[in-house]
């Protein structure tokens, strides 16, 4: 199998990112070597990651602009509700292995340890598809249980039914995308899950309004992103071996599989505490307040996530970078490196917020007149995305320089919080109160990492804190 392009083939394809993404440059163009491979990760890494994801985020704009009008407001909710029920049910089923394949794949690439390379595909591979398939057996069992006593809402209840097939591809998905950011193709890692599932289910749900309208319902709906899924990882597939050096194929594979469960148990309670934080809060409104109250919230839930699109545009591309910068112990460096990344992400930040608290009526208004009742949400959900921008990548920079212990820790305090705050909350504020507990939760851990770097690594990660450690610079 060919081992890929040249660097000239691959300079004349991305010519278009390049000039798009030449502000990303500045990222890494610090101290020596800055023309290096580091730099030119960053460029078409965060740069290009981020072009590809404003696109990404103007075709999913698209269709849920077409999906919401269609659909009734609590069909749509049903919808709504069970996708992010999947998201949930993907912290056991990936198990952690998507930042386990990160670090290691980056590390045996580096190393030239092919035979342990090939060992670490396969068994996340078969243990991600074992551990998928498990969670949602399991999941199925719990929801024909509670629809054969007659209990909860039957109509999430058979959404999340029909959507449970979409767990195993999302797993693998994951899995696929996150070998490929190890090798450091950051931006072919996301193409395949960004772009084709959104513009197949426009494709799909804008045939189905034409011709066949009065059968577009909440399992429809599902069933058709489970084919942009399907199709996603098919081709994600066919990347990931076009992209593995050639020597993957030849010889033996080497396991350790005790030593990559262990990390993949503490890297899985890292990440799950960033999703549930993400989902939880529509998890709990739609226990006590119904489909219709999700299906408001997820109008403004849509801003929050294009702000994270931001901060996600910079970590995907940071974390083998960091990983590389503390192994070889140029902390300096790594100072420089999170300086530039923290303005450009909190005045990026800054900007949207703003955009979307000053236009967030007519923005919800595209949607629908009833989904304006979530303005107030909208802007605390800003305002908690923004607070976690100021703090930088901590959560990050923590997991890639082995202190995944600490940023669990700060991050569970966040979750709990915002688990206790949504229970005591959401029944009386509705969906205010799920904004007030998501946002809490976000800056609460965000501002305890932001320390627990400054502590352990002595980096300066948030915008405050590189504002004052050069201040004290050019005093001295």
């Amino acid at each position: 199998m060919r081992q890929g392009r040249t660097s000239e083939e691959d300079d004349s394809d991305r010519s278009v990112i390049r000039r798009l993404a030449r502000v990303a440059g500045r990222f890494a163009g610090t101290g020596a070597g800055a023309g290096d491979g580091l730099r030119r990760h960053f460029v078409f890494g965060t740069g290009g990651s981020f072009v590809l994801k404003l696109v990404a985020v103007a075709v999913s704009f698209v269709c849920t602009v077409l999906i919401r009008r269609t659909l009734p407001l609590a069909t749509y909710g049903a919808v709504f509700y069970a996708l992010n029920f999947i998201v949930l049910l993907s912290i056991p089923a990936v198990f952690g292995m998507d930042r386990l394949l990160v670090r290691e794949v980056a590390a045996f690439t580096a190393r030239n340890e092919l035979p342990l390379l090939r060992g670490v595909l396969r068994w996340t591979s078969v243990a991600g598809l074992v551990t998928s398939l498990g969670t949602a057996a399991v999941a199925a069992a719990v929801v024909c249980v509670l629809l054969r006593a007659g209990q909860g809402n039957r109509g999430m209840l058979i959404a999340i039914l029909v959507a449970l097939p979409m767990l195993p591809v999302r797993t693998l998905s994951i899995l696929r995308q996150s070998a490929l950011r190890g090798l450091k193709h950051v931006l072919i890692a996301f193409v395949p899950d960004l772009l084709i599932p959104p513009m197949l289910v426009l494709a799909l749900f804008g045939a189905g309004v034409l011709f066949f309208r009065d059968a577009l319902n909440a399992e429809t709906t599902l069933m058709m992103q489970m084919a942009g899924l399907a199709t996603a990882l098919a081709v994600g597939v066919f990347v990931l071996r076009w992209r593995l050096p050639t020597p993957i194929w030849q010889g033996g594979a080497e396991y350790r599989p005790g030593s990559w469960f262990r990390s993949a148990l503490m890297l899985m309670l890292v990440s799950s505490m960033y999703t549930l934080n993400a989902r939880t809060d529509t998890f709990l409104l739609g226990l006590f307040k119904g489909d219709a109250s999700v299906g408001v919230y997820s109008g403004a839930l849509g801003a929050a996530e294009f702000m994270a699109f931001i901060q996600m545009a910079v970590n995907t591309t940071l974390a083998p970078a960091a990983a590389q910068l503390y192994a070889q112990r140029d902390m300096a460096r790594l100072q420089q490196v999170l300086r530039k990344l923290v303005r450009y992400t909190f005045g990026a930040s800054l900007a949207a917020a703003l955009g979307f608290i000053v236009f967030g009526h007519w923005y919800l208004l595209i949607f629908g007149k009833a989904y304006t009742a979530g303005y107030t949400a909208l802007a605390i959900l800003c305002v908690g995305q923004l607070i976690s921008a100021s703090a930088g990548s901590v959560g990050v920079i923590l997991t890639m320089t082995g202190y995944e212990k600490d940023a669990a820790l700060g991050s569970a305090i966040g979750v709990t919080l915002s688990i206790l705050l949504g229970l005591a909350l959401i029944p009386v504020w509705g969906i205010e109160g799920a904004a007030l507990a998501n946002a809490a939760g976000v800056a609460v851990w965000n501002i305890m990492l932001s320390v627990t770097v400054r502590r352990r690594l002595g980096l300066h990660a948030s915008i405050i804190g590189t504002l004052v450690k050069e201040t004290a610079n050019e005093k001295a």
